[in-house]
């Protein structure tokens, strides 16, 4: 059946530049004319040729009616709709993620409500961790974002559903994002970060996909290690499972890209990476492997010294504290100073509680403090 579009909103909220590289992309040329307000198009491979009068801008008085034709035209020489042609307009300047979650035929491509709240939840916070990690990679993101992802997520959309499926659709325009404290002029000669943060986001989807398929096969989940610098993180795995938890126990997830055809395309690569729902267990154990091996940066310790090391003619040495970690008892391995190796001596010597503040991570079975500083005595 087909639909033609009559809502002027809907006809302005097009961009004439949007229009212009969706024509170049399909193959139309751009005729040179005397037009002040317009831009004749031709497409010299069909028959008859065909032409088109693009609107430059929209203060023409009749702008609506000028798309309107304009759509027609496309519906003919493309034999597609004109919703799918606008909607194609409409994202040729965004990059799009699309999630898919196969549905059953008889439920008209819809999914249970608390599925679908939990799937856009973790999609979003997808979406988070790829931002974080497009402006420095880690194994956990921070609580507080940088500057660059917070303002990024103000800019994100979530898209129509789609078709076929039940598809979320996540647009990020390819614009130049003023943020507070970045210089302008830069971000406008380089990469966009909506650019690069799609461009990470689908590096991490990616190369968790290979990851997941490699511990399938055998390997070690500390496989995911090495995915870091690729913009995985402890977050995404988990939204990554998260979202397959949504889709049913029975059902894939595909993530597909297109990318803005306003802006120089990515390297070619896959266009769409498949989860199933056996990644689930490997996504959550990676997050865990991910979580354990990310240092608490800078928290304060206090304990008893419960062991002293120097090895024989050595100034400085190693000493174990019992402290709590996150809310639970443990012994800390921690190196230090002559200088605070002495009053470790003490310490221990004289029952006393010691402080400082240190990064401290989890190395195999054992803790260990690194980075040490304001090592002294508690006071009784």
């Amino acid at each position: 059946m087909k639909v033609t579009i009559t809502d002027r909103d809907e006809l302005v909220n097009l961009e004439p530049t949007d229009l212009s590289v969706y024509l170049q992309a399909k193959g139309w040329t751009r005729l040179e004319t005397s037009r002040v307000h317009a831009e004749s198009w031709l497409l010299s491979s069909v028959t008859p040729e065909a032409e088109l009068l693009v609107p430059t801008g929209k203060s023409v008085g009749d702008y609506a009616l000028r798309v309107s034709q304009l759509l027609r035209t496309l519906e003919a020489v493309e034999g597609r709709s004109q919703l799918d042609i606008v909607r194609d307009i409409a994202y040729i300047g965004a990059d799009v993620v699309r999630v898919h979650r196969a549905s059953d035929p008889h439920t008209f491509a819809t999914i249970p409500l608390v599925d679908g709240t939990k799937l856009v939840e973790q999609t979003v916070a997808m979406v988070i961790a790829a931002a974080c990690a497009a402006v420095a990679p880690r194994r956990v993101v921070p609580t507080r974002h940088p500057t660059e992802a917070d303002a990024y997520l103000q800019h994100v959309r979530l898209g129509h559903t789609e078709k076929g499926s039940f598809v979320l659709t996540v647009v990020s325009r390819v614009t130049p994002l003023l943020t507070p404290g970045s210089p302008a002029l830069l971000e406008f000669m380089g990469e966009p970060f909506p650019r690069r943060a799609t461009r990470t986001l689908w590096s991490a989807v990616g190369a968790s996909s290979a990851a997941a398929k490699s511990t399938k096969a055998g390997a070690s989940p500390q496989v995911f290690e090495q995915t870091v610098g690729q913009g995985v993180s402890a977050n995404l795995c988990e939204a990554l499972a998260g979202m397959l938890e949504a889709t049913g126990p029975r059902t894939d997830l595909s993530l597909s890209i297109a990318w803005a055809a306003t802006h120089p395309l990515p390297k070619e690569g896959p266009r769409q990476h498949r989860f199933s729902h056996d990644d689930v267990p490997i996504l959550y154990e990676a997050a865990r492997i991910l979580k354990q091996a990310t240092p608490l940066e800078g928290i304060p310790v206090t304990g008893v010294v419960v062991k002293l090391h120097r090895e024989k003619g050595a100034e400085s040495g190693d000493i174990t504290v019992s402290c709590a970690i996150e809310g639970t008892v443990r012994k800390l391995s921690v190196p230090l100073t002559p200088s605070d190796y002495h009053l470790a001596i003490d310490a221990h010597r004289d029952k006393r509680g010691v402080y400082f503040r240190a990064n401290v991570a989890k190395i195999g079975g054992h803790y260990v403090a690194s980075d040490v500083r304001g090592f002294r005595l508690v006071e009784e």
